[in-house]
C-alpha cells in the first residue's frame, strides 16, 4: 500500500478514534478538524467542566500520537464561555462531531 493512501486510512482512523473518546464525555459540544498541510488540527468545544474534559481529550491524544506515529496532530481545548459556536470555530473547521441537546 502507498504511503498516501496509509496516511488517508490513519487519518481516518484517528478521526474515529478521537470522537467516541469525545462523545463519552457530556461537557464536550462537539469537535472540529482542521488541516494545515501536513497538520491535523483537532479542536474539541466544551461547556461545563473544563478539566474532566481536558482529561477525556489529553487520554485520546495520547492514544492517537502512538496509534498513529506517522500522522502529525494538534489538540485543542476550546472553552464555550458565553460566546456561540460561530464566534469560536474558523469557517475552515470541519464538524466531525456534534453533540445532539
Amino acid at each position: 500500500m502507498m504511503n498516501l493512501e496509509r496516511e488517508v486510512i490513519d487519518t481516518v482512523e484517528a478521526e474515529r478514534v478521537f470522537v467516541e473518546a469525545a462523545e463519552k464525555n457530556p461537557d464536550v459540544l462537539g469537535v472540529w478538524k482542521f488541516h494545515h498541510d501536513d497538520l491535523i488540527d483537532f479542536w474539541a468545544v466544551v461547556e461545563g467542566d473544563l478539566y474532566q474534559a481536558e482529561r477525556t481529550i489529553a487520554t485520546a491524544a495520547t492514544t492517537l500520537l502512538k496509534s498513529f506515529p506517522s500522522v502529525n496532530f494538534d489538540f485543542m481545548v476550546v472553552p464555550l464561555a458565553g460566546r456561540t459556536l460561530e464566534e469560536i470555530i474558523p469557517p475552515e473547521g470541519i464538524a466531525i462531531y456534534k453533540r445532539c441537546e
